[in-house]
């Protein structure tokens, strides 16, 4: 068997991400359960199968797969996962302190925080 490029891989992620969003989060997390047979460690890969989970309010199994990643690592992607995932949990203080950890810099981690901290402000 020949492995995917990373382009390939990325398209991948892009699909899973977009098909959650979309509502067809069963085909979708069957894509990062195949993807993270292949690449076991690949953050995104983890971070698209917690996805999978925190839209149909799973959050337990979720937050997780995003605790190996932030457990590693402070990955700024997950982390803001981690945040937003909170948010529709309604839990304040855990949003802010770990939206306290997001760099700016990192701007779809930072946006995505910033839109969880909106969630617990309405």
């Amino acid at each position: 068997m020949e492995a995917l490029s990373k382009e390939n891989v990325r398209l991948l992620l892009t699909i899973g991400f977009a098909a959650c969003a979309k509502g067809k989060v069963g085909q979708a997390r069957k894509l990062f359960q195949n993807l993270k047979i292949a690449y076991p460690e690949a953050t995104p890969v983890i971070v698209g199968l917690a996805f999978s989970h925190i839209v149909v309010d799973d959050f337990a199994a979720g937050e997780k797969l995003l605790a190996e990643v932030i457990d590693k690592d402070e990955e700024q992607d997950a982390l803001a996962l981690l945040a937003f995932s909170k948010a529709l949990q309604k839990k304040e203080d855990e949003v802010r302190e770990i939206a306290a950890k997001i760099l700016e810099e990192h701007t779809s981690a930072y946006n995505l925080t910033q839109q969880a901290l909106n969630l617990i402000n309405q």
